[in-house]
């Protein structure tokens, strides 16, 4: 290896300290990573208690929830190489026996707001930018892996076996400690009912008895964070298995759920619930082939952290090195340092 790319190596590792995938990717917020008291603050929701201390890395997030529009060209590009459709019903071509449906077309479902029809998928007109809905926990999974797939990252989830490898470089539903994190977006003193306070109404949130259907993603104020209908449109599948008592042994560092279960978190809250299931700490769930008019999602991606930045005794000896990797020899004096 040559003086001049050490050089370099040192300059980009040791010194800039910037990870390749610095930029966020598009349609994606940076949620610096942090502690916070996660649960419910307020109204004693049993399986929301007790409140205890987490800590999450910094991670990606979708700004919006996945639009129909976003949806429909997933399944257009999987097709049919790598998804199949039986009785309006969206399936992987592998699953054989039809266990684990993705997705609900309006031939299936009339809530459904994506059409198929000689070999092609369609958004209902004036639905493109509505929340997909009619998805399963199985369907967000795949979307999140042909995601990874498109952009030359490593996929996180086993579809045969449904696993995340949170190793992977790819997109993934977020964990629930990450969302609910996402959610309050540093409004920790106080911690908040809802993302943007202890009361809400119709202007803060799309849910019961406000429109009586999903509305377009962004039509309400973002979070503090950027995040828009965190509460409100449709409820947002977790990557994590649900447990009523998983609070009581949750570890510390970015917990990731129990390791098996029969229904998988959904958060946030939709637009024909009560504002209780707006509430950043409520927890609910449901089984993980479940479509229906009140689920969607939003992915996430890990992010690796930069090396931290060095001190002034550190940036002397990088300088250092660099001298001695330039010119091969360093001479010390009592006087002076001089180069060989």
């Amino acid at each position: 290896m040559s003086r001049g790319l050490i050089v370099g190596l040192v300059l980009g590792v040791m010194v800039v300290g910037v990870p390749v995938d610095a930029a966020a990717p598009e349609g994606m917020m940076l949620i610096p990573g942090g502690e916070f008291d996660m649960g419910d603050h307020h109204d004693g929701m049993p399986d929301a208690l007790p409140v205890h201390a987490v800590y999450v890395n910094s991670f990606y997030m979708d700004v919006y929830e996945v639009t129909n529009q976003r949806y429909c060209a997933y399944l257009n590009s999987a097709y049919p190489s790598q998804i199949k459709v039986d009785g309006g019903i969206v399936y992987s071509v592998e699953d054989t026996g039809n266990s684990y449906p993705y997705f609900d077309t309006d031939s299936a479902d009339p809530d459904s707001q994506i059409h198929f029809s000689g070999g092609v998928f369609t958004v209902t007109g004036g639905k493109e930018a509505h929340p997909v809905r009619e998805v399963s926990w199985y369907g967000a999974a795949a979307m999140a892996n042909w995601r990874s797939m498109e952009e030359g990252r490593t996929p996180c989830y086993n579809l045969s076996t449904w696993a995340c490898d949170f190793g992977a470089n790819g997109y993934r539903l977020p964990t629930e400690a990450e969302w609910e994190y996402a959610a309050r977006a540093g409004n920790h003193d106080p911690y908040y009912r809802y993302p943007w306070g202890d009361t809400a109404s119709c202007s803060d949130a799309n849910y019961e008895g406000c429109v009586g259907e999903t509305v377009s993603v962004g039509s309400y104020a973002a979070n503090a964070y950027g995040l828009y209908d965190v509460a409100g449109n449709v409820y947002e599948w977790c990557n994590d298995w649900y447990a009523a008592g998983y609070y009581e042994i949750s570890p510390y560092d970015n917990p990731q759920g129990p390791a098996t279960g029969t229904h998988r978190v959904v958060r946030g809250g939709a637009w024909d619930r009560s504002d209780d299931h707006l509430r950043c700490a409520y927890r609910h769930q449901n089984v993980p082939d479940a479509g229906g008019s009140l689920h969607g999602f939003r992915l996430a991606l890990g992010w690796s952290e930069p090396p931290p930045v060095p001190t002034l005794s550190e940036w002397g000896l990088i300088a250092m090195t660099l001298l001695v990797l330039t010119t091969g020899t360093l001479v010390y004096t009592r006087r002076r340092l001089t180069l060989g």
